[in-house]
């Protein structure tokens, strides 16, 4: 936690000590001059809530290679169309956070300089086209979360390459038509979330070399049929929700292979005829979600063997499917929603 220095008049850097965080909300302010940061800032919140024209220029901060800036946070500059120049020079930057800069429509060309950069969001940035080429280059990236930049159309390439990413989130991506080919690369990624890709037929032939997933969240993906043939190989995979996948008609026959699968979501996977065979194997499942999975008329062979199943939501479900629920599971020591 970092304390916050007595007030300082934004652009009088006379007042400057040493400096570790600024918060500064534009409301009905006049723009302050350019100002520069401090050589001992660190964190850095820039808001604008004003519905007035606002040029970034004239309160973008001056950069420098001494600046210490550890976290930068630009919240609602909606007719910015580029960051300063000299954005490279912040060496030390860990976290970079535009929100709802809607008029946005490049990030800097060097950003791969930013060889600290350990978290990026992008959220609103609703002209933005692409990332840059040296995208890869951001090699200790740990997290990237993307939310509603409908233009991107495209990952740069060799994404695979961020060897550290660890939590990757995509919403509202609605023009990705495929992940990078070398998707499998991304040896460390323990947390995927893809919400609203419309267009994404299949996930890479490779997928299941992602050994240290964790939690894979699959929203709205209506022309998804089948999930890779090596899905089974993601032996960490706690958690799966596949939340209106109504185009998926089967799971893969390894699927009885997810060994430490806890909890599983097919909310809305309406073309799902059948659960495989293998899935009474699932034996560390806790949570079982078929809510509106209305094509399924039956158990697999030792699904009443998962004692360690406690929740089944079948809210949506056929009447047999609901009939033919082992008793074990009609108790007090289960919930079973929708019966």
């Amino acid at each position: 936690m970092y304390l916050r220095p007595r007030s300082v008049p934004v652009g009088d850097r006379s007042h400057y000590g040493p400096v570790v965080y600024l918060r500064w909300s534009r409301s009905c302010l006049r723009p302050p001059p350019r100002m520069g940061f401090p050589p001992s800032l660190r964190i850095a919140y820039i808001k604008n809530y004003s519905e007035n024209r606002v040029e970034y220029s004239k309160i973008s901060p001056k950069v420098t290679p001494a600046s210490s800036l550890v976290t930068l946070d630009l919240y609602g500059f909606k007719n910015m169309q580029r960051l300063s120049d000299g954005m490279e020079m912040l060496t030390k930057l860990e976290d970079l956070r535009l929100w709802n800069c809607h008029q946005l429509k490049e990030l800097p060309s060097k950003l791969g300089d930013l060889g600290n950069l350990k978290q990026m969001r992008l959220n609103g940035c609703t002209e933005l086209k692409e990332l840059p080429s040296n995208f890869d280059q951001l090699s200790n990236l740990t997290s990237l979360i993307i939310y509603y930049c409908p233009i991107l159309s495209a990952f740069p390439s060799n994404f695979g390459q961020l060897k550290k990413l660890e939590e990757l989130q995509l919403y509202n991506y609605s023009g990705l038509q495929a992940l990078p080919l070398d998707f499998g690369y991304l040896k460390n990624l323990e947390e995927l979330q893809l919400y609203n890709y419309f267009e994404l037929k299949a996930l890479p032939s490779d997928f299941g070399h992602l050994k240290n997933l964790e939690e894979l969240q699959l929203y709205n993906y209506s022309r998804l049929k089948v999930l890779p043939s090596d899905f089974g190989h993601l032996k960490n995979l706690e958690e799966l929700q596949l939340y209106n996948c109504f185009g998926l008609k089967e799971l893969p026959s390894d699927f009885g292979c997810l060994k430490n699968l806890r909890v599983l979501k097919l909310s809305g996977c309406s073309g799902l005829a059948e659960l495989p065979s293998n899935f009474g194997q699932l034996k560390n499942l806790k949570k079982l979600d078929l809510e509106d999975c209305s094509r399924l008329e039956k158990w697999p062979l030792g699904f009443g063997d998962l004692t360690e199943l406690k929740e089944i939501f079948l809210t949506g479900c056929s009447s047999t499917l609901k009939d033919l629920l082992p008793n074990n599971f009609k108790g007090n020591d289960s919930t079973v929603i929708g019966l």
